[in-house]
């Protein structure tokens, strides 16, 4: 039984090694992703999306292969799951500081993948304000000021001085 979990720690260390790897190649596709929205090169966006997109699969694969492996041992799926293995192991070794810079890769990767998808969402707004000004030579939004210099249309509301 010793044996198996001593199997299992290498296993577990070689996975999220790999896992490690993948997470810090991923960051590096997100980054490159929004460098090249932010600068405009829109082949080079394709690219690192499609390199994001692979990364990705890749890692959920892993972490399939991980839980699977953790659960044929009779542990929780997951960081439960490590904090079981290394707790039975008593060690603190490798895996748990595989484990937390995963993790601190993975919010990494969030945040990035964030600020890919407000930079997208961005470039769709400036893309559509200029189809509009070329399809109607205007961009049709709501004036702050009316042609004679005031504010809008003027509301229903009465000013203090005639309340």
């Amino acid at each position: 039984m010793v044996e198996r979990y001593q199997q299992l720690n290498a296993e577990m260390t070689e996975m999220l090694a790999t896992e490690v790897r993948n997470a810090r190649a991923l960051l590096g596709a997100i980054n490159d992703e929004s460098h090249y929205l932010a600068v405009g090169g829109f082949g080079e966006v394709e690219k690192a999306s499609q390199v994001k997109l692979e990364l990705a699969r890749d890692i959920e694969r892993l972490t399939s292969e991980r839980n699977r492996a953790l659960e044929l041992c009779g542990f929780a799926l997951g960081r439960e799951g490590i904090a079981q293995l290394t707790g039975y192991s008593r060690q603190e070794g490798p895996i748990t500081a595989l484990w937390t810079e995963l993790r601190e890769l993975a919010a990494q990767c969030q945040a990035a993948n964030q600020q890919v998808g407000s930079l997208v969402r961005r470039r769709k707004q400036a893309g559509e304000l200029a189809l509009q000004i070329l399809r109607r030579g205007t961009i049709e939004s709501p004036s702050l000021y009316n042609p004679s210099g005031n504010m809008g249309e003027r509301s229903m509301s009465r000013t203090l001085g005639r309340a």
